[in-house]
């Protein structure tokens, strides 16, 4: 009787550590029907969507806005935790006050709120709040797929090249006809930023999930091939690799034999759908892909100049990172398009950055597993600020760990 009871003990402790997988219909209806949720997911896709104003400093101070109104909403309403702040966030924090103590500006103040604001959020658990927070990911990845595939259909069915970005911001996207072929962005501002900021909210979602690869994951994986990024492409191919990779290593037959089928089904899919598209699109497709890769564009001049940039200034932040004046590559007209690994290497220091990185894949590879490390590698190449929010919300997520499922399984209630 000992032993049983030991036993059943010991199943309930083992289910209370497995990440909570997915969200049931039932419970997504549930959700659809809160005016609440609709709120937080706007104030999502504020806090996650690139736009432009006059001023620069005005859209970050909207994005902390966001941040904050989630959080405290987690915490008021939803009872959430935020839980005991990272040292190295800490650490980054204190090194951009002291690099920039000389010439302390608004940008400082803004960069730095930026960065906690973003962590904050990252790290709130709740068992109320971790589902919602779910969702939102979900409803923000959904919105913002679905304005491409409509601006896709109106390309490709009517000839017409819609700007979906300027209906809800200011200044209209930059989407372009090369050929026959439409690098669209549905609501993003470029077919670029599309592609990175889908993918790293969809990464998020599978640090939230516990799990890389369903169809749903793949559908939005495969989504950014349509904007013809080249940025896009590979890291399709990257998300790929860590689907097969989780594939491979799952611990059941049967959920290893379900994950295959759906892989198969998605790749026949999309299989189809390549050998189904005329060949001058296909032969447009590669001549674009073509000229990115061979860095003939202002967005690949200004890597050059920046790598030249790092390759002088290496040493001089090898400890302590460089200040926003006159920041990085002052040469380059978009500094941000070099990648956050680049970037942050200056700003923050290569010690407290590596430092930073390795930290990061080790609590990956440990509470995760290494399929979870491949698509993490998208982070060092993302065209963002450093202090860019969403950037840090997926930062403070690892460093809190994931969520864990509750003992009460039944508790379905939000």
């Amino acid at each position: 009787m000992t032993n049983r009871a030991s036993h059943g003990s010991c199943h309930r402790q083992h289910l209370a550590m497995q990440p909570i997988l997915r969200i049931g219909f039932r419970q997504s209806l549930r959700l659809l029907a809160r005016p609440h949720i609709w709120a937080l997911s706007a104030l999502f896709f504020v806090v996650a969507t690139p736009f432009e104003l006059d001023q620069s400093g005005i859209v970050y101070l909207l994005k902390i806005c966001a941040l904050l109104g989630m959080i405290a909403y987690a915490v008021v309403a939803r009872g959430a935790q935020i839980g005991r702040f990272s040292l190295l966030v800490m650490a980054i924090v204190v090194v951009m006050f002291l690099t920039n103590l000389s010439n302390l500006t608004t940008r400082t103040v803004i960069a730095v709120a930026a960065i906690i604001a973003g962590a904050l959020l990252g790290q709130t658990r709740g068992d109320k709040w971790n589902d919602e927070f779910r969702f939102i990911i979900k409803m923000y990845l959904a919105v913002h797929c679905s304005g491409l595939l409509y601006a896709a259909l109106l390309f490709y069915g009517a000839g017409k090249l819609t700007e979906l970005h300027d209906i809800v911001f200011p200044h209209i996207s930059r989407t372009e006809a090369y050929g026959i072929v439409g690098r669209l962005s549905g609501f993003h501002n470029e077919p670029g930023t599309y592609s990175q900021w889908m993918l790293l909210s969809l990464y998020l979602l599978a640090l939230a999930q516990g799990r890389l690869y369903s169809i749903w994951n793949a559908f939005i994986a495969f989504s950014v091939v349509i904007t013809v990024s080249l940025w896009g492409v590979l890291a399709f191919g990257i998300f790929a690799a860590a689907f097969i990779i989780e594939m491979l290593l799952s611990q059941t037959k049967s959920n290893k034999s379900r994950i295959f089928l759906s892989f198969v089904l998605f790749v026949l899919v999309v299989i189809i759908i390549v050998l189904n598209a005329p060949s001058d699109v296909v032969d447009d497709v590669k001549q674009y892909l073509m000229l990115k890769g061979e860095m003939d564009t202002q967005s690949g001049i200004d890597k050059i100049y920046a790598m030249e940039f790092m390759r002088k200034e290496f040493l001089d932040v090898f400890v302590l990172g460089g200040g926003f004046d006159p920041g990085f590559c002052p040469k380059c007209i978009s500094p941000q398009d070099s990648g956050v690994g680049m970037t942050g290497t200056y700003y923050f220091g290569f010690v407290l950055f590596a430092t930073l990185i390795v930290t990061l894949m080790a609590r990956i590879f440990r509470l995760w597993g290494i399929s979870f490390i491949i698509p993490f590698a998208l982070l060092l190449v993302w065209k963002a600020h450093v202090y860019e929010p969403l950037l840090w919300v997926i930062i403070g997520y690892i460093m809190k760990g994931p969520v864990k499922r509750r003992l009460a399984l039944v508790d379905t209630k939000i």
